[in-house]
C-alpha cells in the first residue's frame, strides 16, 4: 500500500478571546489487496464437485488467470482519493465559551474487483467507483463558574463513506441465498449519517477527579455487515434508521499519598429503528428492538495504584485492576429464535480423527459479560531502568469475544476467545535526554584588531 498525505493549517496565535484554525486535507492512496487460497491437490476433487453443479465444465475454466489449485482467489486494487477543507473558531465571554466548526468533504474510491478458482465466479470487474461529498458541522457551548467545575453540551454530526459489495461465491449458494442476497451483490450501499448529542460535567479539586456525560446519536442508513447465508460471502446493507442513547462516568481520586484510585463505566442502549422486509429481517436479525451488534450494554473499569520510593535512587509501585464487559451479539441475526441451531453439519473430532455428521445447537449466541483481573508491581531507577512482574488474566477466565462461523455454520462454527492467564516479567530502559550543553563565549578578536579599535579616531561633525 501507498499513501500520500498533506496538510495544510493556520492558526491564530496569541491569548485574546477569539481563537481561530483554518486548514485543508488532501490523501492518495494506492492499496494492493489479494486473497488466494493453495490447496494442493485440490483440483482432483474440485473437478468432481463441477461435475455435479455444473456437467461439462472443465475447472481450467474457471482460473481466470490464477494458479491450479487455489479453490479461491481475488485482487482487489484500490485507488482512493480524499480531500477536505475544515475550520473551527471560538469565542470565550469570560465564564461562557462558544465553538463552532465544520468539514467539507470529498472522497472518490476506483476498485476493480477479479476472482478465479472453482469457489468464484471468474469475475472481471473494472473501475467500480464510489463517490461522496458533504459537510459535518460542530457546536460546543462550555459554561466554566469557577476553575474547578465546567460544562459543556455539543452537536455534531459525523458520515462513514458507503461502497460496492463484492459478488457473491455463486458456486456456494444455494438457489434460496442466491434468491435472497443476489439483489444485493455487486450493488452500492450508501453513506452513513449520523447526529450525536452530548451533555457533559468536568469537576477536579483536591485530588478528585469527576467526569460525566449523557450521549445520544440519531442514525441514518445504518452499515450492517452480514452473512450471505450459504454463500461464503459477506454484504453490506444499509438500515434506514438507529439510535444509541447512554451514560458514561469516571471517578479518580488521591485519598493518601502515593495511592490512586480510579473507577469508570458506562450504560448504553443501542437498537434498530427500522426493520428490513422479510425474508432479510429474519435472515439478518435487523429489526425493530433488536440490538445492534457488538455493543455492550454495561461496562466497568476498576484500578489502584499505590507507589512510594524504594531507595535513595528508585520508585516501587503496585497496580491492581479491574474490568466488566456486559453481553454482547457479534451479528443482529443472532438474537433470532433457533439462530444457534445447526440443522446438518459436518464435524471432525482432532483427538480420534473421525469424521461426523448431524444436527447441533448451540442455544442462545448472546456472549456471556465476562470479568478480568491485573495485577502488576515495578521497580523504576532514576537512571531509566525499569522492572515490572505481571498477570495478566488473573483467575483465567475464558471471555467469548465474538461466534465465528463461515457459510451460515456451514464450513466453520468457533468462539474467538480472550488471552488466557500469562505471566510475566519485562524489562525496559528509558534513555534521559542529556541536558543542553551551554555554547562557548565567541573567541576574542585579534590582538592587532583590538590596536585599530583602540586607535580609531572619534567621528567629529563639522
Amino acid at each position: 500500500m501507498k499513501t500520500w498525505t498533506q496538510e495544510l493549517r493556520l492558526a491564530s496565535t496569541g491569548s485574546g478571546p477569539f481563537q481561530w484554525v483554518f486548514g485543508g486535507f488532501y490523501s492518495k492512496v494506492d492499496r494492493k489487496y489479494a486473497q488466494r487460497l493453495p490447496t494442493p491437490g485440490s483440483d482432483e476433487f474440485g473437478q468432481d464437485f463441477l461435475d455435479v453443479i455444473a456437467p461439462g465444465v472443465d475447472i481450467a475454466d474457471t482460473r481466470n488467470g490464477f494458479p491450479a489449485d487455489s479453490p479461491y482467489n481475488a485482487d482487489l486494487p484500490y485507488d482512493i482519493k480524499q480531500g477536505a477543507l475544515f475550520g473551527e473558531a471560538s469565542y470565550d465571554f469570560g465564564q461562557f465559551k462558544l465553538t463552532a466548526g465544520g468539514r467539507y468533504y470529498d472522497f472518490k474510491e476506483t476498485r476493480d474487483f477479479i476472482s478465479g478458482g472453482i469457489f468464484a465466479n471468474g469475475d472481471t470487474r473494472i473501475g467500480d467507483k464510489t463517490k461522496s461529498n458533504g459537510f459535518n458541522p460542530r457546536v460546543i457551548a462550555t459554561w466554566e463558574p469557577t476553575n474547578n467545575l465546567s460544562v459543556n453540551v455539543q452537536a455534531a454530526k459525523g458520515f462513514r463513506l458507503g461502497g460496492i459489495n463484492d459478488p457473491l461465491n455463486l458456486p456456494l449458494c444455494s438457489a434460496q441465498d442466491v434468491s435472497i442476497y443476489g439483489p444485493f451483490q455487486s450493488n452500492s450501499y450508501d453513506d452513513e449519517s449520523l447526529w450525536n448529542y452530548e451533555a457533559g460535567v468536568k469537576y477536579q479539586r483536591r485530588g478528585i477527579t469527576f467526569n460525566a456525560a449523557a450521549f445520544t446519536s440519531q442514525i441514518r442508513d445504518l452499515q450492517v455487515t452480514v452473512d450471505a447465508g450459504s454463500c461464503s460471502s459477506r454484504i453490506v446493507l444499509n438500515v434506514p434508521k438507529a439510535h444509541t442513547v447512554g451514560f458514561e462516568a469516571e471517578f479518580a481520586a488521591h485519598p493518601a499519598p502515593g495511592l490512586e484510585l480510579s473507577l469508570a463505566g458506562s450504560i448504553v442502549s443501542a437498537e434498530f429503528d427500522s426493520t428490513v422486509p422479510e425474508p432479510l429481517a429474519t435472515r439478518t436479525g435487523i429489526r425493530k428492538g433488536n440490538r445492534l451488534p457488538t455493543v455492550p450494554k454495561y461496562q466497568l473499569a476498576a484500578s489502584a495504584t499505590y507507589g512510594t520510593r524504594f531507595s535513595d535512587n528508585a520508585d516501587w509501585y503496585a497496580t491492581a485492576s479491574y474490568q466488566y464487559v456486559g453481553s454482547r451479539y457479534t451479528q443482529p441475526s443472532d438474537q433470532e429464535p433457533g439462530a444457534g441451531f445447526v440443522g446438518n453439519a459436518l464435524f471432525y473430532d482432532p483427538i480420534t480423527g473421525d469424521f461426523g455428521s448431524g444436527v447441533n445447537d448451540f442455544g442462545s449466541l448472546r456472549l456471556k459479560a465476562y470479568n478480568l483481573v491485573n495485577l502488576s508491581t515495578g521497580i523504576e531507577w532514576d537512571s531509566g531502568l525499569e522492572l515490572v512482574a505481571y498477570v495478566q488474566n488473573l483467575f483465567d477466565t475464558n471471555p467469548k469475544l465474538s461466534f465465528d462461523r463461515e457459510r451460515g455454520m456451514r464450513a466453520r462454527i468457533g468462539y474467538n476467545i480472550g488471552t488466557p492467564r500469562t505471566i510475566g516479567l519485562t524489562a525496559r530502559y528509558k534513555f534521559r535526554e542529556a541536558p543542553p550543553v551551554a555554547a562557548p563565549p565567541p573567541p576574542p578578536p585579534p590582538r592587532r584588531l583590538r590596536r585599530l579599535r583602540r586607535r580609531r579616531p572619534a567621528r567629529t561633525d563639522r
